[in-house]
Protein backbone atom coordinates (compact mmCIF):
# COMPACT_ATOMS: atom_id res chain seq x y z
CA UNK A 1 0.00 0.00 0.00
CA UNK A 2 2.95 2.42 1.05
CA UNK A 3 4.44 1.96 -2.84
CA UNK A 4 1.16 2.95 -3.94
CA UNK A 5 0.21 5.80 -1.89
CA UNK A 6 4.04 7.38 -2.94
CA UNK A 7 2.63 6.82 -6.58
CA UNK A 8 0.02 8.81 -6.31
CA UNK A 9 1.48 11.40 -3.62
CA UNK A 10 3.81 12.19 -6.44
CA UNK A 11 1.82 13.07 -8.77
CA UNK A 12 0.12 15.15 -6.32
CA UNK A 13 2.99 16.90 -5.52
CA UNK A 14 2.96 15.93 -1.77
CA UNK A 15 6.17 16.08 -0.13
CA UNK A 16 7.48 12.96 1.46
CA UNK A 17 6.30 13.82 5.39
CA UNK A 18 3.09 13.87 4.04
CA UNK A 19 2.35 11.00 2.24
CA UNK A 20 4.00 8.74 5.11
CA UNK A 21 1.69 11.05 7.51
CA UNK A 22 -1.55 9.94 5.67
CA UNK A 23 -0.15 6.32 5.38
CA UNK A 24 0.59 5.91 8.88
CA UNK A 25 -3.00 7.52 9.58
CA UNK A 26 -4.41 4.17 7.89
CA UNK A 27 -5.83 1.42 10.50
CA UNK A 28 -3.56 -1.62 10.68
CA UNK A 29 -5.45 -3.88 8.75
CA UNK A 30 -5.86 -2.04 5.88
CA UNK A 31 -2.46 -0.78 5.71
CA UNK A 32 -1.29 -4.22 5.43
CA UNK A 33 -3.61 -5.07 2.30
CA UNK A 34 -1.67 -6.01 -0.47
CA UNK A 35 -3.20 -3.69 -4.08
CA UNK A 36 -3.47 -5.22 -7.05
CA UNK A 37 -4.33 -4.00 -10.19
CA UNK A 38 -7.42 -3.53 -12.27
CA UNK A 39 -6.68 -4.53 -15.91
CA UNK A 40 -9.99 -3.71 -17.57
CA UNK A 41 -9.96 -0.23 -15.77
CA UNK A 42 -6.69 0.33 -15.23
CA UNK A 43 -6.53 1.46 -11.45
CA UNK A 44 -5.10 -0.32 -8.07
CA UNK A 45 -8.05 -1.71 -6.34
CA UNK A 46 -7.78 -3.12 -2.55
CA UNK A 47 -9.98 -6.13 -1.08
CA UNK A 48 -11.57 -4.87 2.33
CA UNK A 49 -15.04 -5.94 3.42
CA UNK A 50 -17.66 -8.06 2.67
CA UNK A 51 -18.06 -8.76 -1.47
CA UNK A 52 -21.35 -8.22 -3.34
CA UNK A 53 -22.50 -11.71 -4.30
CA UNK A 54 -24.63 -11.36 -7.23
CA UNK A 55 -22.21 -13.24 -9.15
CA UNK A 56 -19.73 -16.02 -8.46
CA UNK A 57 -16.87 -13.76 -9.04
CA UNK A 58 -15.90 -9.95 -8.36
CA UNK A 59 -17.55 -7.35 -10.81
CA UNK A 60 -14.18 -5.59 -11.84
CA UNK A 61 -15.37 -2.26 -12.49
CA UNK A 62 -18.21 -2.01 -9.46
CA UNK A 63 -16.60 -0.51 -6.33
CA UNK A 64 -18.66 -2.49 -4.30
CA UNK A 65 -18.05 -2.89 -0.75
CA UNK A 66 -14.86 -5.74 -1.45
CA UNK A 67 -12.83 -4.13 -4.12
CA UNK A 68 -12.09 -0.14 -3.96
CA UNK A 69 -9.87 2.05 -5.49
CA UNK A 70 -6.39 2.85 -3.72
CA UNK A 71 -6.34 6.73 -5.08
CA UNK A 72 -9.75 7.57 -4.04
CA UNK A 73 -8.44 5.83 0.05
CA UNK A 74 -5.61 8.62 -0.47
CA UNK A 75 -7.75 11.30 -1.67
CA UNK A 76 -9.46 11.25 1.41
CA UNK A 77 -7.05 10.33 3.67
CA UNK A 78 -5.50 13.32 2.32
CA UNK A 79 -8.22 15.78 2.46
CA UNK A 80 -9.23 14.03 6.09
CA UNK A 81 -5.69 15.05 7.39
CA UNK A 82 -5.67 18.81 5.85
CA UNK A 83 -9.60 19.74 7.17
CA UNK A 84 -10.42 17.60 10.29
CA UNK A 85 -8.64 18.79 13.50
CA UNK A 86 -7.28 15.88 15.85
CA UNK A 87 -10.09 14.17 17.57
CA UNK A 88 -11.90 14.64 13.96
CA UNK A 89 -9.84 12.37 12.46
CA UNK A 90 -9.18 9.83 14.80
CA UNK A 91 -13.07 9.38 14.67
CA UNK A 92 -12.52 9.31 11.18
CA UNK A 93 -9.80 6.97 11.01
CA UNK A 94 -12.04 4.68 13.43
CA UNK A 95 -15.07 4.67 11.19
CA UNK A 96 -13.20 3.85 7.81
CA UNK A 97 -12.15 0.22 9.48
CA UNK A 98 -16.10 -1.10 9.54
CA UNK A 99 -15.96 -3.24 7.08
CA UNK A 100 -19.61 -2.96 6.26
CA UNK A 101 -19.37 0.54 5.74
CA UNK A 102 -15.75 1.43 4.56
CA UNK A 103 -16.82 2.74 1.37
CA UNK A 104 -19.34 5.15 3.10
CA UNK A 105 -17.04 6.47 4.82
CA UNK A 106 -14.43 6.87 2.03
CA UNK A 107 -17.23 8.50 0.81
CA UNK A 108 -18.33 11.00 2.89
CA UNK A 109 -15.01 13.09 2.47
CA UNK A 110 -16.43 14.07 -1.15
CA UNK A 111 -17.26 17.57 -0.51
CA UNK A 112 -14.03 18.72 0.62
CA UNK A 113 -12.75 17.50 -2.75
CA UNK A 114 -12.53 20.93 -4.62
CA UNK A 115 -13.87 23.33 -1.69
CA UNK A 116 -13.24 26.50 -2.06
CA UNK A 117 -10.13 27.59 -0.32
CA UNK A 118 -11.81 29.97 2.20
CA UNK A 119 -14.25 28.16 3.20
CA UNK A 120 -13.87 26.00 6.54
CA UNK A 121 -15.88 22.49 7.20
CA UNK A 122 -17.14 21.20 10.17
CA UNK A 123 -17.59 17.46 10.76
CA UNK A 124 -20.40 15.45 12.15
CA UNK A 125 -22.14 19.18 13.06
CA UNK A 126 -24.89 19.13 15.65
CA UNK A 127 -26.06 22.43 14.45
CA UNK A 128 -29.70 22.48 13.99
CA UNK A 129 -29.84 18.63 13.74
CA UNK A 130 -32.98 16.23 14.83
CA UNK A 131 -32.20 14.42 18.21
CA UNK A 132 -28.68 12.66 17.85
CA UNK A 133 -28.42 12.54 14.26
CA UNK A 134 -25.45 14.86 13.48
CA UNK A 135 -25.07 16.18 10.07
CA UNK A 136 -22.30 15.19 8.36
CA UNK A 137 -20.89 18.29 7.28
CA UNK A 138 -21.01 22.06 8.56
CA UNK A 139 -19.67 24.35 5.83
CA UNK A 140 -18.63 28.04 6.70
CA UNK A 141 -16.79 30.95 6.22
CA UNK A 142 -19.14 32.61 3.60
CA UNK A 143 -21.94 33.93 2.81
CA UNK A 144 -23.93 31.31 3.60
CA UNK A 145 -23.43 28.31 6.40
CA UNK A 146 -23.93 24.98 4.53
CA UNK A 147 -25.36 21.73 6.21
CA UNK A 148 -24.55 18.76 4.40
CA UNK A 149 -25.33 14.95 4.69
CA UNK A 150 -23.49 12.44 2.38
CA UNK A 151 -25.02 9.45 1.13
CA UNK A 152 -23.33 6.67 -1.31
CA UNK A 153 -25.86 4.44 -2.49
CA UNK A 154 -25.66 1.63 -4.09
CA UNK A 155 -29.04 -0.37 -3.74
CA UNK A 156 -29.98 0.77 -7.44
CA UNK A 157 -26.83 -1.10 -8.42
CA UNK A 158 -26.76 -4.03 -7.05
CA UNK A 159 -30.67 -3.99 -8.24
CA UNK A 160 -29.23 -3.41 -12.28
CA UNK A 161 -26.64 -6.14 -11.86
CA UNK A 162 -29.91 -8.47 -10.38
CA UNK A 163 -31.66 -7.36 -13.54
CA UNK A 164 -28.99 -8.39 -15.60
CA UNK A 165 -27.89 -11.87 -14.02
CA UNK A 166 -31.96 -12.52 -14.56
CA UNK A 167 -31.80 -10.85 -18.08
CA UNK A 168 -28.98 -13.33 -18.96
CA UNK A 169 -30.49 -16.41 -17.58
CA UNK A 170 -33.67 -16.07 -19.43
CA UNK A 171 -31.50 -14.77 -22.74
CA UNK A 172 -29.47 -18.23 -22.46
CA UNK A 173 -32.69 -20.07 -21.76
CA UNK A 174 -34.11 -19.15 -25.13
CA UNK A 175 -36.39 -16.75 -24.57
CA UNK A 176 -37.04 -13.96 -27.61
CA UNK A 177 -34.63 -10.82 -26.46
CA UNK A 178 -37.71 -8.77 -27.49
CA UNK A 179 -39.89 -10.58 -24.50
CA UNK A 180 -37.60 -9.88 -21.46
CA UNK A 181 -38.88 -7.38 -19.59
CA UNK A 182 -37.31 -3.96 -19.85
CA UNK A 183 -35.26 -2.51 -16.47
CA UNK A 184 -37.54 -1.03 -14.60
CA UNK A 185 -36.17 3.13 -13.80
CA UNK A 186 -34.70 3.61 -10.12
CA UNK A 187 -36.55 4.53 -7.29
CA UNK A 188 -35.22 8.00 -6.97
CA UNK A 189 -36.75 7.82 -2.61
CA UNK A 190 -34.11 5.02 -2.71
CA UNK A 191 -31.45 7.96 -3.13
CA UNK A 192 -32.80 9.71 0.07
CA UNK A 193 -34.03 7.77 2.46
CA UNK A 194 -32.70 8.06 5.92
CA UNK A 195 -30.85 11.35 4.56
CA UNK A 196 -32.65 13.86 5.78
CA UNK A 197 -31.27 14.95 9.47
CA UNK A 198 -31.73 18.42 9.95
CA UNK A 199 -35.23 20.55 10.93
CA UNK A 200 -36.33 23.47 9.23
CA UNK A 201 -33.67 26.05 8.41
CA UNK A 202 -33.08 29.01 10.42
CA UNK A 203 -32.71 31.76 8.60
CA UNK A 204 -32.08 32.36 4.42
CA UNK A 205 -28.48 32.67 5.00
CA UNK A 206 -28.41 28.71 5.50
CA UNK A 207 -28.77 26.05 2.89
CA UNK A 208 -29.36 22.37 3.65
CA UNK A 209 -29.04 19.63 1.35
CA UNK A 210 -27.68 16.23 0.63
CA UNK A 211 -24.62 15.06 -1.69
CA UNK A 212 -25.65 11.85 -2.90
CA UNK A 213 -23.33 9.62 -5.01
CA UNK A 214 -25.47 6.66 -7.31
CA UNK A 215 -24.23 4.12 -8.97
CA UNK A 216 -26.34 4.48 -11.87
CA UNK A 217 -27.92 6.59 -14.23
CA UNK A 218 -31.38 7.81 -12.84
CA UNK A 219 -34.51 9.02 -14.25
CA UNK A 220 -34.59 12.81 -14.79
CA UNK A 221 -38.22 13.11 -14.81
CA UNK A 222 -38.76 10.66 -11.44
CA UNK A 223 -35.77 12.41 -9.68
CA UNK A 224 -37.48 15.50 -10.25
CA UNK A 225 -40.47 15.05 -9.22
CA UNK A 226 -39.57 13.83 -5.90
CA UNK A 227 -37.15 16.45 -5.03
CA UNK A 228 -40.43 18.53 -5.46
CA UNK A 229 -41.94 16.83 -2.56
CA UNK A 230 -39.46 17.40 -0.64
CA UNK A 231 -40.11 20.74 2.07
CA UNK A 232 -37.95 23.56 0.92
CA UNK A 233 -37.98 24.66 4.59
CA UNK A 234 -36.00 21.46 5.27
CA UNK A 235 -34.20 20.71 2.15
CA UNK A 236 -32.91 23.28 -0.57
CA UNK A 237 -30.93 21.26 -2.24
CA UNK A 238 -29.88 18.26 -3.52
CA UNK A 239 -26.50 17.17 -5.24
CA UNK A 240 -26.04 14.07 -7.28
CA UNK A 241 -22.57 13.63 -7.97
CA UNK A 242 -19.42 11.13 -7.63
CA UNK A 243 -15.66 11.32 -7.25
CA UNK A 244 -16.01 13.32 -10.98
CA UNK A 245 -16.65 17.44 -11.22
CA UNK A 246 -19.97 16.46 -12.74
CA UNK A 247 -22.86 16.80 -11.09
CA UNK A 248 -26.70 16.85 -11.59
CA UNK A 249 -27.93 19.74 -8.86
CA UNK A 250 -31.62 20.01 -7.89
CA UNK A 251 -32.72 23.18 -5.77
CA UNK A 252 -35.99 24.73 -4.25
CA UNK A 253 -34.46 28.27 -5.54
CA UNK A 254 -32.19 28.90 -8.93
CA UNK A 255 -30.26 31.56 -6.58
CA UNK A 256 -28.79 28.75 -5.04
CA UNK A 257 -27.14 26.73 -7.81
CA UNK A 258 -24.55 28.83 -8.47
CA UNK A 259 -23.84 29.68 -4.74
CA UNK A 260 -22.97 25.30 -4.78
CA UNK A 261 -21.31 25.23 -7.65
CA UNK A 262 -18.79 27.96 -6.33
CA UNK A 263 -18.39 26.34 -3.01
CA UNK A 264 -17.71 22.75 -3.97
CA UNK A 265 -16.20 23.97 -7.70
CA UNK A 266 -19.01 21.59 -9.67
CA UNK A 267 -19.23 21.19 -13.31
CA UNK A 268 -23.14 20.97 -14.16
CA UNK A 269 -23.95 17.94 -16.25
CA UNK A 270 -26.64 15.87 -17.17
CA UNK A 271 -24.44 12.99 -17.53
CA UNK A 272 -25.71 11.23 -14.52
CA UNK A 273 -29.20 11.27 -15.29
CA UNK A 274 -31.05 10.10 -18.56
CA UNK A 275 -34.69 10.08 -19.96
CA UNK A 276 -35.87 6.14 -19.04
CA UNK A 277 -39.49 4.91 -20.99
CA UNK A 278 -41.25 3.95 -17.66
Amino acid sequence: MLSEFQKIGEKLKDNNDFIFKIYNSLPEDIKQIKPFKDLLCERMLYTFGEPITIYSSSVHCFEGIQNHDVEKLYLALRLANKYLDEVELENYITKIKDINNHSNYIFVIIPLLNLKDSLIPKNESDTNHIGNKNVDWEIKNGEYIILLEVKNRIKDTIDYLSYLKRMLKEFNGGINPNEIVPYNSPNPSNLFKSAIKVNERKNDKTLQGIWINTGILQDRKKLNNYFKTLDPKIIQFAIISGWDDDAYILVKDNSYKQILINYFNLIESDNIIMEYNN
